[in-house]
């Protein structure tokens, strides 16, 4: 899934760069034709063929244009749509009360508007912002892979550090129902067997469970386990550190 997903947008990609590089190559033809009719104005037939030459590029880079605009439109609206889609299913209560919408502007950067329409991305808090974040990102792979549910693994490297439970709920009962896989890289004292493993066991997606133990300088075991062991580690840790 993921190589033919790879395919696909190198495809899209090399056809975006043979639409702009014949934009550029239309543009230079366009010149060309201009400088060529200033200088032969005194002959008419000829001047009238430049002409309608002229006309047929003028359209050429209409057409190319709009193409290219309509292109960067549709993508930009799809993934907006996708990405306030997932936003309302893992934002807390708080949040949607007090957050509109999220905005992807032209070169998009990310914008979040309040519930009057005002720019509001400067107040929210840290786990918004990371609620935001993984919003855009699962929605960047799910537009990527054209379809609502996506065809690759999802890979999130510790993303319940800044949620509050609420948040954290809402991602472990979401993202299961978005992705045939979710990978998960977590520590003990973010991810709590009787918290975030409850909630995802209860969706049944559970898959295996995998701590990472270092053993020496450069050298980490992995070795199959299950999250109770794992809270009888950073127990036993917080109790030695006390």
């Amino acid at each position: 899934y993921r190589d033919t997903l790879v395919k696909d947008i190198a495809r899209a990609e090399q056809q975006l760069e043979d639409y702009e590089k014949e934009y550029e190559d239309t543009i230079k033809q366009k010149e060309n034709l201009e400088k060529e009719q200033r200088n032969l104005r005194a002959e008419n037939e000829l001047q009238a063929q430049i002409t309608r030459q002229l006309e047929i590029v003028d359209k050429s880079l209409t057409a190319l244009k709009e193409i290219i605009q309509s292109f960067e439109q549709e993508i930009k609206v799809e993934l907006e749509e996708k990405t306030n889609e997932i936003f309302n299913n893992l934002i807390d209560e708080g949040g949607s009360t007090n957050l509109k919408k999220i905005v992807i502007n032209d070169n998009y950067t990310l914008d979040v508007l309040d519930w009057s329409g005002r720019p509001f991305l400067a107040n929210i808090s840290a786990g918004q912002r990371q609620i935001i974040s993984l919003s855009f990102i699962t929605a960047l792979a799910a537009v990527a892979g054209g379809k609502s549910i996506l065809e690759i693994p999802l890979f999130m490297d510790t993303p319940f550090g800044r949620l509050s439970p609420e948040h954290r709920y809402n991602l472990v009962s979401h993202i299961p129902t978005i992705t045939p896989q979710w990978i998960l890289v977590v520590t003990g004292s973010e991810f709590k067997v009787d918290e975030e493993a409850k909630y995802l066991k209860q969706t049944g997606k559970w898959g295996k469970f995998y701590v990472l133990e270092g053993q020496e300088e450069g050298i980490t075991k992995i070795k199959e386990s299950s999250p109770e062991e794992l809270n009888e580690v950073v127990t036993r840790e917080r109790i030695e550190a006390r």
